[in-house]
């Protein structure tokens, strides 16, 4: 038999499509082999890999400002078990005085707190307040109780009805003298007129 030499010859198959092959031939083989490796590497994902929001966890203790951090921590530990309660009532009298009276409740339960403390008040701020005030509102307050003196002076000398009854005679006889204007009054008297009506027709209301 004659061949002709001029003919093309085949080219080897290349290790793709060899592996290509294979992998047709035996495809079920394949398949179990892809979904048992997928499986080990999402085990060893799972295991491994983590993902943290924490900022914080992304520069190493070891530096020199987090040693000495951890150590100021652990001398005086950060308090991180703070319930913040937020009293709020219709005058600034009544959260005043809803807050010391939860703050004397609960100071109570030892049993369930550790401590409790009141930020905004207390015997300290109500004698030494002024001393962390700035300077303008300390100028604004002491303005304030210079202009009502007379009116003050007066009420802390009997604070009972007689005595607010006093205090209105004395401011009005002080306007009738031309000691000072009835403007400032105005809404005071009128606020006050409001509080006795409601109170007379059984409807109390409260104000400052």
């Amino acid at each position: 038999m004659l061949s002709d030499a001029s003919a093309p010859t085949r080219p080897k198959p290349t290790l793709i499509v060899r592996v290509v092959a294979l992998c047709v031939a035996h495809a079920w083989i394949v398949v179990t082999a892809v979904i048992l490796l997928c499986v080990a590497m999402t085990r060893y994902v799972d295991a491994h890999f983590a993902m943290t929001t924490d900022t914080y966890a992304l520069l190493s203790p070891n530096l020199p400002w987090r040693v000495r951090q951890a150590e100021f921590n652990a001398a005086f530990p950060p308090e991180r078990s703070d319930i913040v309660v937020v009293v709020d009532g219709q005058t600034p009298e009544l959260s005043e005085a809803a807050a010391a009276s939860l703050a004397a409740a609960l100071s109570t339960q030892s049993n369930l707190f550790r401590s409790v403390e009141r930020p905004d008040g207390g015997p300290f701020w109500a004698h030494k307040g002024l001393l962390f005030a700035s300077i303008e509102d300390v100028r604004t307050t002491t303005s304030q109780l210079l202009k009502n003196q007379p009116l003050l002076g007066s009420m802390a000398s009997d604070p009972s009805l007689r005595g607010l009854a006093n205090t209105l005679a004395l401011a009005m006889k002080g306007i009738k003298e031309d000691h000072g204007p009835l403007e400032p009054l105005r809404t005071p008297l009128r606020t006050l007129a409001d509080t006795l009506h409601g109170l007379a027709a059984g409807t109390p209301q409260l104000f400052s």
